[in-house]
């Protein structure tokens, strides 16, 4: 059986502020190449871009909170490699609307005309997933992947997450 991926990881207590600054370089990497892409017919790889870098800013908090949690010559990183850990830990440093993607699209009524549009948070994982990606819901018995990206709402977040990445590089440095 594979290892859990919210078992998290040990860490040199010395080797934080350069994953901090890593993580954080990477975040502004991703998202400013989400923002060439949401102009673009590639709007979903926008919203897959923007997504990661969303999460490498959670990574850069969790590892953050690690370097002043403790003295310790090595800190355990608690859910280090699972993606919703990660979505939550920068929802928590973020406007719950600099997480959406756009509408979400309810599968439930697609075919009786009742669909529904609005606004899910993108730490949701489910909904996260169903605007990304087609998937099998098996507790439904049903398809996953009506939702739809928004570029306006993708490029709006887009700016403001790296506006907080420009804001906590320099908070988080040494």
């Amino acid at each position: 059986m594979a290892k859990k991926k919210t078992a998290g990881i040990v860490l040199p207590r010395e080797a934080l502020p350069e994953g901090i600054r890593l993580a954080l370089d990477r975040s502004r990497v991703l998202l400013e190449a989400a923002a060439h892409l949401a102009r673009s017919p590639h709007l979903t790889g926008a919203a897959v871009l923007f997504s990661q870098g969303v999460e490498e800013l959670g990574k850069a908090a969790m590892l953050q909170d690690a370097r002043v949690s403790t003295s310790a010559p090595t800190v355990n990183v608690p859910g280090f490699l699972d993606h919703q850990v990660k979505l939550t830990k920068a929802a928590g440093l973020l406007s719950e609307s600099a997480l959406m993607l756009g509408g979400y699209f309810d599968a439930e009524n697609y075919f009786d005309g009742d669909a529904y549009f609005g606004e899910s948070p993108a730490e949701d994982w489910l909904v996260r997933l169903d605007l990304l990606y087609a998937g099998w819901d098996e507790s439904r018995n049903e398809w996953r992947g009506y939702s739809q990206v928004n570029a306006d709402v993708v490029e709006a977040n887009i700016r403001s997450v790296l506006a907080l990445i420009a804001k906590k590089r320099s908070e988080w440095s040494d």
